[in-house]
């Protein structure tokens, strides 16, 4: 029978994290665009879907600057490689620009629409960017419409199949959230059924570098055959003033998806992707319990008669210091695979006592 005793505290408890559960917390999530900037390696021999997900867009041979090239249009082709650098330093070294994200709601939706017939047939993404003084955004635009179409003939450039280009999107957990409990509170939750060791890769209460994609796990789209659509970028919007004091120009663009799969991987060890061979779903469920059995002896963390009412203020103190852990992340350094963190801030004296006494 379910346990009602303390609905409330146990509700704010989710609202600022106890040490009990170190998922059982609300989530703040962003996201990353990884772009694949390779594009075509005439080393090795690409067949079939394999070609597909590589990006033709941004290959020197083989590609979209090759074929420019090969027609004469050698400036366009120099522009193509500018906006590619243009696009990689945006990503890696300066994610910021990338502000929001829509269209990852009506891919998830589209992608059990059976009746559809094919699930990526209105997939759009759509990226609201800031714009910068250089007004490197509305150049990366131009760059790219330079490129691609004729704007004296109004025609196409390059045809479509060397347009595409693939990229994956992340969806995870915003902050750099870890956790270490120091001293004689690592074992007070591992007798609550914490595996402090696992926690945030913190072997020995050690302060270890993780990931915060392994650590929370995350949502990935897998996408490929896609098209950049600029005709909305215009950092000036519908209308301009005279004004200084308005909000700063923003800017948008589009990308149209051919196709996409879905990829995520979870905290407790389950990995679910389209193609069934890789899906491998894990349950620890039935273990975790363990760690919250004392909880339901009494409203917060009570019925442990060796701490006593000192664990009422560990929890406490615990949770005040759950902001301090760690900062924000950069949701795209290291294409949104290798998120590392600042060095772990030292939760302190949790149960409020001075170091040293008994």
């Amino acid at each position: 029978m379910h346990n009602f005793l303390g609905i409330k505290n146990k509700v704010d408890n989710f609202r600022k994290g106890v040490f009990t559960d170190p998922y059982d917390e609300p989530t703040f999530l962003t996201f990353a665009i990884d772009f694949e900037f390779d594009g075509l390696d005439n080393t090795v021999a690409l067949t079939g879907d394999d070609t597909l997900w590589k990006s033709p867009l941004f290959s020197e041979k083989d590609g979209a600057i090759s074929f420019l090239i090969n027609r004469g249009y050698s400036s366009q082709a120099n522009g193509v490689k500018v906006f590619k650098e243009i696009l990689r330093y945006l990503t890696f070294d300066a994610p910021w620009y990338f502000q929001e994200i829509s269209g990852l709601d009506v891919m998830w939706k589209a992608g059990t629409n059976i009746a559809g017939g094919y699930k990526a047939k209105d997939a759009t993404i759509k990226v609201s960017t800031l714009e910068a003084v250089d007004l490197r955004m509305t150049e990366l635009a131009a760059l790219y419409r330079n490129a691609v179409y004729d704007l004296a003939y109004m025609r196409e450039r390059v045809p479509d199949n060397l347009r595409w280009f693939s990229m994956d999107v992340y969806v995870a957990e915003a902050r750099n959230l870890r956790y270490r409990i120091p001293g004689v509170g690592q074992n007070v939750a591992r007798a609550l059924g914490v595996n402090t060791g696992a926690l945030g890769n913190i072997a020995g209460g050690g302060n270890v570098l993780s990931n915060v994609l392994e650590q929370y796990g995350y949502m990935k789209f897998r996408c490929r055959q896609c098209e950049f659509d600029f005709s909305g970028t215009f950092a000036g919007g519908s209308s301009l003033n005279v004004s200084t004091t308005n909000t700063p120009a923003k800017n948008e663009f589009s990308i149209k998806v051919g196709y996409f799969e879905e990829e995520s991987r979870y905290a407790d060890g389950s990995e679910i992707y389209d193609n069934p061979e890789k899906t491998k779903a894990r349950n620890p469920w039935s273990g975790r319990s363990l760690g919250t059995t004392a909880t339901n002896a009494g409203s917060f963390l009570s019925g442990l008669p060796v701490i006593g009412d000192d664990i009422q203020r560990a929890g406490q103190s615990v949770q005040s210091s759950l902001a301090t852990i760690g900062g924000l992340i950069n949701p795209a350094l290291e294409a949104a695979s290798n998120f590392l963190e600042p060095p772990v801030n030292d939760l302190g004296n949790i149960y409020g006592r001075p170091t040293g006494n008994p």
